[in-house]
């Protein structure tokens, strides 16, 4: 009887071993497999960032072809402004130099017609002052 009951708390034993290392096993199993997954999405964050610093750096560099390509059109743009107001300005100087050669013929001209006058006025009344002379 001994032996037996001693066999039997050696088979009670053995299966509480065998229950306990089945769960250890398992918890083993459970703590490696959240490892990976942990691993898993740590490398999926890996590779978001270095995407997310790809696209960055290009658009660092979108910018900058964008700086330069603003910088030069505002500087042609500015040739273009300054070409455009000094061709202006000289069809306004031409224009205002037509205008006073005009203006100076007319009043030429208007002179010339006050000094006939003035000369058919300056003989009307020499020869009426020579005919009450007379």
């Amino acid at each position: 009887r001994e032996c037996e009951a001693l066999a039997r708390e050696a088979r009670s034993r053995a299966f509480e071993e065998e229950r306990e290392t089945r769960e250890l096993r398992i918890l083993s199993q459970k703590h490696w497999q959240g490892l990976h997954e942990r691993q898993a999405g740590n490398l999926a964050l890996e590779y978001r960032v270095q995407a997310t610093q790809a696209e960055a750096k290009a658009m660092e560099g979108r910018y900058a072809e964008l700086s330069v390509a603003t910088k030069k059109r505002a500087a042609s743009d500015l040739e273009e402004l300054k070409d455009e107001f000094g061709a202006l300005r000289t069809s306004a100087h031409q224009r205002f130099e037509e205008t006073l050669t005009a203006v100076r013929s007319e009043q030429r001209s208007s002179n010339q017609d006050l000094l006939l006058r003035l000369e058919v006025v300056n003989r009307s009344k020499t020869r009426s002052r020579a005919a009450a002379k007379a």
